[in-house]
């Protein structure tokens, strides 16, 4: 593996995976890497810009690949470790109205209660 390169998994779980507690918020797959910093430009170096550019093309074709592959109701995209609930998603992508609307019933449900499998307070809450 070279300095500009950086390896991606990929792990995916049917909805009749029991033991997955927060299926809700994590959904049924997820791609992530150890090594972000190839997606980061620094500075303004055209030639970096342009590596950072084609990496991050890259990543879109295999997310839409995976997306027309296993025909998911939704994706979310998030970087760092984060929260993953649909307000920190840095991007999301739905199959249609219905499961737009499964996550904004997701983020009521986040406001209201919280989700306290994760020992997230209610969203409404002040800090």
């Amino acid at each position: 593996m070279g300095i500009d390169s950086a390896p991606l998994q990929l792990t995916a779980w049917s909805s009749e995976f029991e033991t997955k507690p927060y299926l809700a918020l994590d959904g049924h797959a997820e791609l992530w890497t150890t090594k972000a910093g190839i997606f980061l430009s620094q500075g303004s170096n055209p030639t970096r810009l342009t590596m950072v550019e084609q990496y991050l093309e890259q990543l879109t074709q295999l997310l839409l690949s995976l997306i027309k592959a296993l025909d998911p109701a939704s994706v979310a995209v998030y970087a760092g470790d984060c929260m993953r609930h649909p307000l920190n998603a840095h991007a999301l992508w739905f199959s249609n109205r219905a499961a737009i609307l499964d996550r904004l019933a997701l983020i009521a449900l986040l406001w209201r209660d919280g989700y306290p499998v994760w020992k997230l307070k209610p969203l409404a809450q002040p800090e």
